[in-house]
C-alpha cells in the first residue's frame, strides 16, 4: 500500500511527532510512505503562525515573527525526515509558477461577497477556505468582513495551493490512501475533498480525550473527528458490554483530576471550590427549591462544522435553537416557585485562556439577561467564577443541550435531561432525553423525582473507558509527550532553557524514548487494509473481569471521584452525594 501523510504543519512537534510514528509503524509493516511538507509555501495565517502570533494584522515587524516560525516550522521537518529517514517532496518543491498564476487571477477578480460560491472541480472551497477564521472569531453570521479580507485571501490562496498539488499528487503517485493530522484545518480538509473525489481513502489523527495522557493516545479514523464519534456512538450498544479493569477506571479518575483542578487549556470551567454548599448561598436559592442547571454549548465549532459539510445540519430538533430553549425553561420555571433554574453559557462563549474572543451568541445570550428575569432564575457567567462542578452536589437535575457537560456529570450519578442527541458526542443513554416538547418536560419532572442515581455513575464510567481507551491507540510505550500543565515548574524552565539554546533539542528527548521502546506496527498495518471506519470495527466485544468484579471495581473508583471532588473528609461526608453513595452500598 502507498499512503502519503499530509503533514504541512511540522508545528507544533506535539502533533507531527506522534503522526511520524504512525508513518513510520505503517512503513515497518512494508508500506511505501509519501512524505509531503510545507517546505514554506503556505502564508503568513497557516496554522503554525497563528498559533504562535495572534491577531489579523500582519505588518512588518509581525511578518519577521512569522518568518522566525516558518524558519522553525521547516527545522522541525527536516528533523523529522532525517531521524525517520523519510522522502517525499513539499508544496514549495511542487508549487509551479501556472498554479500561482491561477490562483492570483482568481483572488484578484473575487468578488468579496460571493466567495463562498466558489467551486474547485465541484468542492466548495470558498467555504472551506473560511473555517479557522470562523473558529478564531467565533461567528454564527458567516460574511467576510473588511478587517478579516486579507486573512480570508491568504487561507484561500493556501487552500487552492493544497487543492492543486494533492490532486496532481494522487495523480502522478497512485496514491492508496492519505492521512493527516487533524483534517479539519482548511488546508487539510480540502486534501480530504480532493481525495475523496478520486476515490482515495483519508485518515485522521488527533490526541485522545483523557487530559492525563491525552498526547499518549492517539484518535484515528476515516474522514474526520465528527465520523470518529458518530462511529463510537453507533457501536456503543455492542461495546456496553464489556466489562473493564480496575486500572481502567482509574484512568478515568486521572481524568477527571485533571478536569476539576482545570490547569488545561482544554477545560474551561473554573476549579472547583474546596468548601461545598456555596451554590445557594451566592444565588440566594431558598432550601425548599429544586436547583435546576441549564448548561448551554458553544456554537462556533457546530456552525464552521456545518458549513464545511462536515456536519449534518439538524433542522428538527424540539427546540430550534439553545436561546429558544432557554426561553421556555424559563417559562417552565416561571411557572413553579419552589424551583430555581441557573443557566450557565458555556465558558467558550467569552474570553477565556484558550481563546481571547468573544462570540456574536453570546450577545444573544447577554440580551436574555438583560431582558429582565423571573426572581427564580439567574444566569452564572464565567465572571462569577464557579466551576461547573461546584454545582454537583447542590443541583437536583442537569439539563444539558450537547455540551460534554452531560457526560461529566453524569459520572457523579447527578441526572442530565437533554433535549438533542443529534449534536451530542456520547451516547444520549448516560443521560434522559425527551421526545417531543411536552416529553422534554414530563422527563425534567422524572428526573427531580428519582434524582441521583448509581446507574448512571456505572454507565458514565463505562463510556469514558470505551472513548478514552478501547477506541483509541496507545502509544505509550513510544511516546512520553506530555502537556505543560502536568509537567513539574522546574521541568517546564528547563526544557524552556533547552529550547532556547536550540529548538530541537527537546525533540532529542523523545526521540531517544521513542526509540528504546515498542510498538505493534501490524496493528496499523491490519487497520488500514482493513478499510475500517474507527478501530472498532476491528474489535470484538472482551470482557476483562466478570460482572461482579467490574460492579466492585467502580464502587471503589466512584469513591476515589469524591475524594477529588471533596479533598475535605469531612465536606465529603456532608455532601449529599456521598450519602447516596452510602445508602447504595447499603441496599
Amino acid at each position: 500500500m502507498k499512503v502519503l501523510f499530509f503533514s504541512p504543519h511540522s508545528l507544533p512537534w506535539k502533533h507531527s511527532f506522534p503522526e511520524a510514528i504512525v508513518a513510520d509503524s505503517l512503513r515497518r509493516a512494508g508500506n511505501e510512505i509519501v512524505y509531503l511538507t510545507c517546505g514554506g509555501a503556505l502564508g503568513d495565517y497557516c496554522i503554525p503562525k497563528i498559533v504562535k502570533i495572534a491577531g489579523e494584522i500582519r505588518d512588518k515587524k509581525i511578518k519577521k515573527g512569522c518568518d522566525a516560525v516558518c524558519s522553525e516550522c521547516q527545522k522541525t521537518d527536516n528533523y523529522i525526515r532525517k531521524n525517520f529517514d523519510f522522502t517525499g517532496p513539499t508544496l514549495k518543491n511542487l508549487l509551479t509558477q501556472d498554479c500561482i498564476d491561477e490562483v492570483d487571477a482568481i483572488i484578484s477578480n473575487l468578488d468579496i461577497k460571493k466567495a463562498f460560491e466558489l467551486q474547485y472541480h465541484g468542492i466548495n472551497i470558498g467555504k472551506i477556505a473560511f473555517y479557522q477564521i470562523i473558529l478564531r472569531h467565533k461567528l454564527i453570521n458567516l460574511a467576510v468582513s473588511p478587517e478579516l479580507h486579507e486573512r480570508y485571501l491568504s487561507e484561500l490562496r493556501d487552500t487552492y495551493y493544497a487543492a492543486h498539488i494533492i490532486r496532481k499528487t494522487i495523480a502522478s503517485q497512485n496514491i492508496d490512501a492519505i492521512v493527516l493530522y487533524n483534517s479539519m484545518y482548511s488546508v487539510n480538509k480540502i486534501v480530504v475533498e480532493v481525495a475523496r473525489s478520486c476515490g482515495i481513502d483519508t485518515y485522521f489523527l488527533h490526541a485522545g480525550s483523557n487530559l492525563s495522557e491525552r498526547l499518549q493516545s492517539l484518535m484515528i479514523g476515516k474522514n474526520d473527528a465528527y465520523s470518529f464519534y458518530s462511529n463510537l456512538i453507533e457501536n456503543w450498544a455492542k461495546f456496553s458490554k464489556n466489562t473493564y479493569t480496575l486500572g481502567q477506571y482509574k484512568k478515568v479518575i486521572d481524568h477527571f483530576k485533571e478536569l476539576l483542578n482545570a490547569k488545561s487549556i482544554f477545560t474551561y470551567s473554573a476549579r472547583k471550590s474546596l468548601a461545598n454548599n456555596g451554590v445557594r448561598s451566592f444565588f440566594s436559592i431558598p432550601d425548599s427549591s429544586k436547583i435546576l442547571v441549564a448548561t448551554m454549548a458553544s456554537y462556533d465549532e457546530e456552525v464552521a462544522a456545518e458549513f464545511i459539510g462536515a456536519k449534518k445540519t439538524f433542522d428538527k430538533e424540539i427546540f430550534p435553537s439553545q436561546v429558544d430553549w432557554i426561553k421556555a425553561l424559563i417559562s417552565y420555571t416561571e411557572e413553579r416557585p419552589n424551583t430555581f433554574l441557573v443557566i450557565r453559557p458555556h465558558p467558550r462563549e467569552f474570553a477565556n485562556k484558550r481563546e481571547q474572543k468573544t462570540s456574536e451568541h453570546s450577545r444573544q445570550i447577554l440580551e436574555l439577561i438583560t431582558s429582565g428575569l423571573p426572581p427564580n432564575v439567574r444566569f452564572n457567567l464565567p465572571e462569577d467564577n464557579i466551576s461547573i462542578y461546584d454545582f454537583i452536589d447542590e443541583a437536583d437535575v442537569f439539563l444539558n443541550s450537547w455540551s460534554n457537560v452531560g457526560k461529566e456529570i453524569a459520572i457523579f450519578g447527578v441526572p442530565v435531561v437533554i433535549y438533542s442527541k443529534n449534536n451530542l458526542y456520547y451516547h444520549p443513554d448516560l443521560n434522559y432525553i425527551g421526545s417531543n416538547k411536552l416529553d422534554y418536560f414530563n422527563k425534567i419532572e422524572e428526573a427531580i423525582a428519582i434524582g441521583w442515581s448509581f446507574n448512571f455513575v456505572v454507565k458514565a464510567f463505562k463510556w469514558y473507558v470505551y472513548e478514552q481507551q478501547t477506541a483509541l491507540i496507545s502509544l505509550h510505550s513510544v511516546c512520553n509527550l506530555k502537556e505543560a500543565n502536568s509537567k513539574l515548574l522546574i521541568t517546564v524552565m528547563i526544557e524552556k532553557f533547552l529550547k532556547y539554546l536550540n529548538p530541537t533539542s527537546l525533540y532529542f528527548i523523545n526521540m531517544h524514548f521513542f526509540r528504546k521502546g515498542c510498538i505493534n506496527f501490524h496493528f496499523f498495518d491490519k487497520f488500514f487494509y482493513s478499510k475500517a471506519e474507527t478501530m472498532l470495527d476491528t474489535m470484538d466485544v472482551k470482557n476483562k473481569v466478570s460482572v461482579v468484579e467490574e460492579k466492585i471495581s467502580i464502587e471503589i473508583v466512584y469513591f476515589q471521584l469524591l475524594q477529588i471532588a471533596f479533598p475535605d473528609n469531612s465536606v465529603m461526608e456532608s455532601s449529599k452525594l456521598y450519602k447516596n453513595y452510602k445508602l447504595f452500598l447499603s441496599r
